[in-house]
């Protein structure tokens, strides 16, 4: 199985299929990840779509300096960013958190009271909880993807653990 640099290069260099492949490989994860940001199917897509069309126009600079899984989740980041303020420029977080399928609050107060505790956290933090915690990532694949050393991934998931915990006064 071709490594996700060796096929950035081979389509940057325009061999066939070379795309297609990295596309058909992370599009799962992708599409996860934009669903637990509170997408529905068609953004999520549509975001996913953005994201492999951003890869696209960096082809030519890509540089394989740290992980692919990390520079895709900065594209895909970038994406939902755009979506957001395209989409919903009127549309208050708080406000839709209560539609967010989040699996901890069984209510919409307490989702809302976990959204406004993870609005707390600063963006390095929310990141690494939102691929190990919501994807499943291991620290190492969280720190290949996001391109940090898996120590740094393990101190931040620590320290927004303990934020989250504070917040809800349960202690450190």
């Amino acid at each position: 199985m071709p490594r996700d640099d060796d096929l950035m290069s081979a389509a940057a260099a325009g061999v066939p299929g070379a795309l297609d492949t990295l596309t058909n490989r992370h599009r799962p994860l992708l599409l996860s990840w934009f669903r637990s940001k509170g997408l529905q199917e068609h953004d999520a897509e549509d975001c996913v779509q953005e994201t492999f069309i951003r890869l696209h126009k960096a082809l030519e600079r890509y540089e394989a300096r740290g992980s692919f899984s990390g520079f895709l989740h900065r594209l895909a980041r970038n994406s939902w960013v755009d979506w957001v303020r395209r989409r919903r420029p009127d549309s208050e977080p708080l406000q839709r958190a209560a539609q967010m399928p989040c699996g901890l609050g069984e209510t919409s107060a307490e989702r809302l009271d976990l959204h406004a505790a993870w609005a707390t956290l600063s963006t390095r933090h929310r990141d690494v909880l939102e691929l190990t915690v919501r994807a499943g990532l291991s620290y190492r694949e969280t720190g290949e993807r996001l391109g940090i050393p898996e120590g740094t991934v393990k101190s931040r998931v620590y320290h927004a653990v303990r934020r989250l915990r504070a917040e809800f006064g349960l202690g450190s």
